[in-house]
């Protein structure tokens, strides 16, 4: 079952008997996504799961066990278990909200680059990167070993059903790129993708 994130969500659970036993008792074993709930009415589970989850962390998916119990309120019922999966859907791509330059030189320890993004992003990835520099978490770290020009995709993902990623292109720049290189903006069929170039200027010459 798929949850949009921020948005209201309502879904009735039923059995092949729900008709013939409407009083039938439809528990969830295991949790379900923060903010949503299996309805009750009186001592019993209606099956009925509702509210608004705002999940901005991690987990996405949610697998449960729908349990449909007629034995309690039906002479001669049974139980019936059935495993399911919620998964979160966001909508909202990230967009990358740090800086968008910085200089670095070779052999120097390059100061810690933070990514941030709107859209809470759960992770990063890069690809590209000059040697002697890492991606740990959402930071840039480490010491360029070699001057020139690094051309480097740099994805931030939030979670959903399709892994929904919002792309920026950082590029390591021996020198300072053009006024034409600066910002482009891409679509295609999934996604708006907001590709943003990003300048270090990667030099043998700078001294302490």
């Amino acid at each position: 079952f798929e949850v949009t994130v921020g948005e209201d969500y309502s879904l009735q659970l039923l059995t092949d008997v729900s008709t013939l036993c409407p009083n039938q008792n439809i528990a969830i074993a295991g949790p379900l996504p923060s903010g949503l709930i299996n309805n009750s009415a009186g001592l019993r589970k209606t099956g009925s799961i509702t509210g608004r989850n705002t999940s901005t962390t991690l987990p996405w998916e949610f697998p449960v066990n729908v349990v449909a119990d007629t034995s309690t309120f039906y002479e001669g019922g049974g139980t019936l278990t059935v495993p399911v999966i919620f998964r979160l859907r966001n909508t909202v791509a990230p967009v990358i909200t740090s800086a968008s330059t910085r200089l670095a030189g070779v052999g120097k320890t390059f100061a810690q680059y933070t990514i941030t993004a709107d859209g809470s992003p759960s992770q990063f990835t890069a690809t590209g990167l000059p040697p002697g520099i890492v991606l740990n978490g959402a930071n840039l770290t480490g010491i360029p070993t070699q001057a020139g020009n690094y051309d480097v995709r740099l994805d931030p993902a939030n979670f959903c059903l399709w892994l929904q990623t919002h792309n920026s292109d950082f590029t390591f720049w021996s020198e300072q790129p053009t006024s034409g290189q600066s910002r482009k903006l891409l679509d295609d069929r999934r996604t708006r993708v907001r590709t943003e170039d990003f300048w270090v200027r990667v030099s043998s010459r700078l001294v302490d």
